[in-house]
């Protein structure tokens, strides 16, 4: 019997900075995300060894600012790709951005499916990014 081919695993780092647009277009001014870390990707194969899932886990902090005002940002889900089905499901802290003083000003968590077009077939958690609701965020980088 033909054995599977082992799994692939690499650690990249990971460094972007980037305007949200959704965020942006909620506060009505450019909201900046700078981040940076470590993601280690997992590639899973099939016994013929043709590539079937890849696993991400992100290990990202960075930054939120906006009107001289700046936010601390943390990153730490986990990404599967089921490259058979085409199917990304994200589950864990997405992301986190912090209050100065304690507490949060915006948070999605949990767990999201989206099938092969990115549609939405579950969701479990808060995702307030997800769904345009960045109030929270916007009264925190005013």
């Amino acid at each position: 019997a033909a054995l599977a081919t082992p799994p692939e695993t690499f650690r990249i780092p990971h460094e972007d900075t980037f305007i949200d647009e959704g965020a942006s277009a909620a506060c009505g001014f450019d909201v900046v995300f700078e981040v940076s870390g470590i993601q280690t990707i997992q590639v899973l194969y099939d016994a013929a060894g043709n590539p079937i899932r890849v696993q991400i886990h992100g290990n990202i902090e960075g930054t939120v600012t906006a009107n001289g005002i700046t936010l601390r940002e943390i990153e730490r889900g986990q990404i599967f790709l089921d490259l058979v089905e085409g199917t990304d499901t994200e589950v864990g802290l997405i992301f986190r951005v912090f209050l100065p003083g304690g507490g949060t000003a915006i948070a999605d968590v949990g767990r999201l499916v989206f099938d092969a077009e990115g549609n939405v077939t579950f969701e479990a958690g808060p995702h307030p990014a997800l769904h345009g609701d960045f109030a929270a965020l916007c009264a925190a980088l005013s």
